[in-house]
């Protein structure tokens, strides 16, 4: 059996040429338009995204809490300049999850979704025990990831029977696909 280093799930896949955009107020300023992500506690470390400043989202972020955000470096100088985003607040003014101030608890550094060529965008994170998603992306380190996709198949087929599991694919597989 292969080990793999961490584990973890999203909303939205990485570098896939997709992206879920919704607008954002925060607590001074002009609102805009931000790409949303959903993701486990767990989730920086896993993709190998630092956070640089505050903290990664943990269990303890659950629903009755304070509501709380990270958000990447692009959205911190796009809506917060030279002043520190952590403590700040920022609430979705579209979605499903609008109308809810949540306090940014940290600062990531910036993650490339659409393409690996396009600029990172100015990215919401939401943690999912706060604001569940319908369908996720699983994301899995390992050192050998081609050989790990089967095991991760079969696991997925008996532990999720009645689950649709598509698009199983390796990081540097869907980087050469889009």
């Amino acid at each position: 059996f292969l080990a793999y280093a961490a584990a973890t799930f999203s909303a939205m896949p990485l570098v896939a040429q997709a992206e879920w955009t919704e607008t954002v107020q925060p607590d001074a300023g002009e609102a805009r338009d931000v790409h949303l992500q959903i993701v486990r506690p767990g989730f920086f470390p896993t993709i190998g995204t630092p956070v640089i400043l505050g903290r990664d989202f943990s269990p303890a972020d659950r629903p009755g809490e304070v509501p709380v955000a990270v958000i990447n470096e692009r959205m911190a100088r796009v809506l917060f300049g030279d002043q520190s985003a952590v403590g700040r607040y920022v609430t979705l003014r579209t979605g499903s999850f609008e109308k809810t101030p949540r306090q940014v608890v940290g600062v990531a550094g910036d993650a490339r979704y659409a393409t690996v060529e396009a600029d990172a965008p100015a990215t919401l994170y939401l943690p999912s025990t706060q604001a569940p998603p319908s369908a996720v992306t699983f994301e899995v380190r390992s050192a050998d990831p081609a050989a790990l996709l089967p095991i991760v198949r079969g696991l997925a087929a008996r532990q999720l029977p009645g689950v649709a599991l598509t698009g199983a694919t390796t990081m540097r597989q869907q980087i050469e696909d889009v």
